[in-house]
């Protein structure tokens, strides 16, 4: 997500006080989440095949 501060010129003001408020423009990037994900999926499957060579096998016989 990208975030762009949009300053008001003193005409454009909307704010009740009459005083300037800023702007914020709120893009979503898809192609930069789905790198995020491709990332995160990627890093997953690696600590999963080093993790699964320390398993133990553990017996949780209550009986």
């Amino acid at each position: 997500m990208k975030v762009k501060e949009i300053l008001p010129q003193d005409r454009q003001s909307v704010s009740w006080t009459g005083k300037p408020v800023s702007y914020y423009l709120h893009t979503v990037d898809q192609r930069r989440l789905e790198m995020y994900f491709e990332n995160h999926n990627n890093h997953r499957s690696k600590n999963r095949a080093d993790t699964n060579r320390f398993k133990y096998k553990l017996n949780f016989n209550y009986n």
